[in-house]
């Protein structure tokens, strides 16, 4: 499970939860919340294209497509939605 304390040194961690799984886990950490945001972005990309809306029913509430979170260096996590 991805720690849910502060980041070392007050970096950015890129989170995704594995619906399957049912767990967290860390992918990368950043110096900046920007950094982290991009790599979110790219990292639902990614998941639509291993993961497809289609066949998982995508980030909506009843879809199975892993979740993307970044983690602030003080803890909190905040669920990164494609726009």
């Amino acid at each position: 499970m991805a720690s849910k304390t502060k980041s070392a040194e007050g970096k950015y961690k890129l989170v995704v939860y594995d619906t399957f799984e049912g767990e967290f886990y860390s992918q990368k950490e950043y110096k900046t919340k920007e950094e982290a945001l991009k790599s979110a972005k790219d990292k639902l990309k990614e998941l639509e294209r291993l993961q497809p809306s289609s066949h998982s029913g995508g980030q909506d509430y009843i879809g199975i497509q892993d979740r993307v979170f970044i983690q602030y260096p003080d803890g909190r996590m905040i669920r990164i939605k494609p726009e």
